[in-house]
């Protein structure tokens, strides 16, 4: 099958190109087509009041291409585009679409965290409802947390639901929406997929906003996808020039003069909604309000790519860790840390009651004025509980405000903070830890460095990680004050 790079692509969209204000993507590759009903889709969306943009309507051109035989010419389709642009909006056209249009009997929407999926079916419940021409073929909308369902008087179906450690296992329709394509995990492929085998009709739809170090199978896409891959439509805005900063080596901080990330066509580049539902004015609070890593990822399109030094805490099998079925835990001990720039987080670490320690962040936010009332709060809680605090680290200055309030201090010396990690990598390898499906908490793991810490021990580095992993070094001590107390990474039959 040939492949269309971008330039060709033009002859097959070229209504959503004669638009002035499209904005092209970098990077966009896709299978030859026969036709597109890309237009029907697109009109539909217009007639339930939810016109598409001129690269949502490229996008539904290049998603619903056919072959003369009639299937799909992509059996995979990605979008990566910065947040709140394009991507969501899209698939719910696309979703719609394939109920009410072309009454795929079983569409199914997944997302990685169940309140962005929840989120999706607000939206499109709020569509139905919003439109006689929709509301008056539906039979029933099913509520309920985790059973979220519209189902059509024909008996069509849209199915939401997140996905767990099985990826979404069981029944899947013949469509399948992978939202936050970022947190996709082989296991998730691997379950998801073969669903599809037998489906007429079946494709794979990926959106997703720029990968983290731990998205390798949204990387793989990426990659494939920029080259061109048979059967993958593929399309992505990011800012792919180099660096342009005024002064060698960057660090992007706000207030660099002549920094990049403040380049206002970089970020048009990378934002097509900006002017149309994103303000400019709305980016750049953002610029100044954000991690200027984050800023570059979220906002321009910055891949977080591996950069060949090794992983702190092993990727692969801390996403095989991930727990969210809700069982108890006893919480065991809180730590506290501080980043460079005085940003803080809170960490917690209890034992579940199957067995295994369970390590979470319980907040994390700017600055640290809210920290100790927080921790107050917590303790009142929680409490008679301790809080692990390393005394020359950036929370060390804390220690006696903490006191102040009638806190119990942990204070943790050098060779404690090394230990902590030590504790953590073992937990890690030998599963005795889980977490639940927090992004800061997994954004820090997967950007996490260690540095030298004492005598030839290793401790998670603030500097080398280049960004805030306060969300992980809190949960860290937490853990490390648990397991110092009972002397057994594993907590069975342990009390603290």
């Amino acid at each position: 099958m040939r492949l269309m790079s971008w330039t060709s692509l033009r002859n097959v969209v070229g209504r959503s190109l004669l638009a002035p204000e499209l904005v092209a993507p970098a990077f966009c590759t896709a299978p030859e087509s026969f036709t597109t009903l890309g237009p029907e889709v697109a009109d539909l969306a217009a007639a339930v009041g939810f016109a598409p943009d001129p690269e949502q309507r490229m996008l539904l051109d290049l998603m619903y291409g056919a072959n003369r035989d009639g299937t799909w010419s992509a059996f995979e389709f990605c979008v990566v585009c910065s947040r709140q642009n394009l991507k969501t909006g899209l698939f719910k056209m696309a979703a719609i679409a394939d109920a009410f249009y072309f009454h795929d009997e079983l569409t199914t929407w997944t997302a990685h965290l169940f309140d962005t999926t929840e989120g999706a079916f607000r939206d499109i419940k709020n569509l139905i409802d919003g439109s006689d021409m929709l509301s008056r073929r539906v039979r029933k909308i099913t509520e309920g947390h985790g059973d979220e369902e519209v189902i059509l008087m024909d008996g069509c179906r849209l199915q939401f639901k997140a996905r767990g450690q099985s990826g979404g296992r069981g029944k899947t329709g013949a469509k399948v929406f992978l939202d936050e394509g970022f947190a996709l995990q082989p296991a998730h492929v691997g379950s998801l997929y073969p669903t599809t085998a037998t489906k007429p009709g079946a494709q794979i739809r990926i959106g997703s906003s720029a990968g983290l170090r731990s998205s390798s199978v949204l990387r793989d896409i990426r990659d494939r996808g920029r080259k061109g891959d048979v059967g993958l439509a593929y399309a992505e805005w990011s800012d792919v020039a180099p660096p342009s900063c005024q002064i060698f080596d960057c660090d992007h901080h706000r207030d660099t003069p002549g920094c990049c990330l403040d380049d206002r066509e970089r970020w048009r580049r990378s934002n097509p909604a900006m002017g149309r539902r994103i303000s400019e004015e709305r980016i750049a609070t953002f610029r100044r309000a954000m991690p200027p890593a984050e800023f570059a990822r979220e906002f321009l399109g910055w891949w977080d790519d591996p950069s060949g030094e090794p992983d702190a805490i092993d990727l692969t099998l801390w996403a095989a860790l991930e727990r969210d079925d809700g069982q108890q835990t006893d919480v065991a001990a809180f730590g506290i840390d501080v980043s460079i720039d005085r940003d803080a987080s809170i960490g917690v670490a209890g034992c579940r009651a199957d067995g295994l320690w369970q390590m979470e962040c319980v907040q994390s936010g700017r600055g640290t004025e809210w920290l100790i009332p927080r921790c107050v709060e917590l303790n009142a809680s929680h409490g008679p509980a301790v809080f692990a605090v390393d005394t020359y680290g950036p929370a060390g200055s804390l220690i006696p405000l903490m006191q102040a309030e009638g806190l119990t201090v942990l204070p943790m010396a050098t060779q404690d903070v090394a230990r902590a990690y030590g504790i953590l990598t073992d937990c890690v390898r030998q599963g005795t830890v889980v977490h639940g499906p927090q992004p800061e908490l997994n954004n820090a793991v997967a950007s996490a460095r260690t540095r030298p810490c004492g005598d030839g021990g290793l401790a998670l580095g603030r500097k080398a990680s280049g960004v805030n992993i306060s969300p992980l070094v809190a949960p860290e001590f937490a853990l490390w004050a648990a397991i110092s107390k009972t002397g057994d990474l594993s907590p069975v039959n342990n009390v603290w």
